[in-house]
């Protein structure tokens, strides 16, 4: 299993609807599926990741983060990037502007794991723990993890946000 974690590209301007596979751009087309639906860990992997972060971060005295529908979005399009390409990156040929950022390629990982590993690697874990960070999204695309965060100075704040209360 592989980690990385540094800022991470976020596409330019207000994330969009996916691009249609084989467009100008190269990006496969990214599903319309509910969040908890994307990749191929399980159904509920964004809701546990979310979960073990809240905790930890509640641990050391910071404020809960929310899953973003854009940031969410935006790590599965990463997640879908990486698995076409077949390696691990924080960029692609698209990106603009930079957000924290982890991914991991750990195909046989479950969520738990994946978070464990993110905990143990200092950068991950400032990643987690970053005070300036009010969203995160997180994705799995055949073992290619993506994890971003964003802020309120990011992204524009969503009409609804899952805290993931009820499910810890």
């Amino acid at each position: 299993m592989a980690l990385s974690s540094e800022a991470a590209p976020l596409a330019a301007g207000p994330p969009g609807p996916p691009h249609p596979a084989g467009n100008s751009q190269g990006r496969p087309e990214a599903s319309h599926d509910t969040p908890s639906h994307h990749g191929s860990a399980g159904a509920d992997y964004e809701r546990e990741i979310l979960c073990l972060v809240n905790k930890e971060r509640r641990r050391v005295g910071l404020n809960a983060l929310a899953l973003h529908p854009a940031v969410t979005q935006a790590a599965h399009e990463h997640s879908l990037y990486q698995a076409r390409v077949g390696e691990m990156t924080h960029s692609d040929e698209n990106y603009g502007p930079q957000l924290p950022e982890n991914i991991a390629d750990a195909p046989a990982a479950s969520a738990k794991e994946v978070f464990d590993m993110w905990m143990k690697d200092p950068p991950h874990y400032e990643n987690i723990v970053d005070p300036n960070v009010t969203y995160m999204g997180v994705s799995n695309v055949n073992g290619k993890w993506t994890q971003d965060f964003g802020s309120d100075s990011d992204t524009s704040k969503p009409e609804q946000a899952y805290y993931g209360e009820g499910y810890c």
